[in-house]
């Protein structure tokens, strides 16, 4: 299962990334994919950024972005710099 998971996250890069919306998709427990989230950023093949600002309810419930450091996987260039953009300029 965390091979449908591989294949799928490339489209979902630099969109908030709903652990429950990834769940339904794919038919397995919110743990399994929050376990296998975190095995793909220990192995460096994904990273998230979260939301910034004052601990705020709002900020609370907003979700994180995640991107790919093999870019080559991503169709999209446009998701693949926007991480980049504050470190460039």
């Amino acid at each position: 299962m965390i091979e449908r998971m591989v294949i799928r996250l490339p489209d979902l890069v630099g969109s908030p990334l709903s652990l429950n919306a990834l769940r339904k998709d794919l038919q397995v427990s919110h743990q399994s994919v929050t376990r296998w989230m975190g095995m793909l950023e220990n192995l460096y093949m994904i990273f998230r950024i979260y939301p910034f600002g004052a601990p705020k309810i709002r900020a609370v419930k907003k979700e994180s972005k995640h991107y790919h450091l093999d870019w080559t996987v991503v169709s999209d260039m446009g998701c693949v710099l926007k991480p980049w953009l504050p470190v460039i300029s």
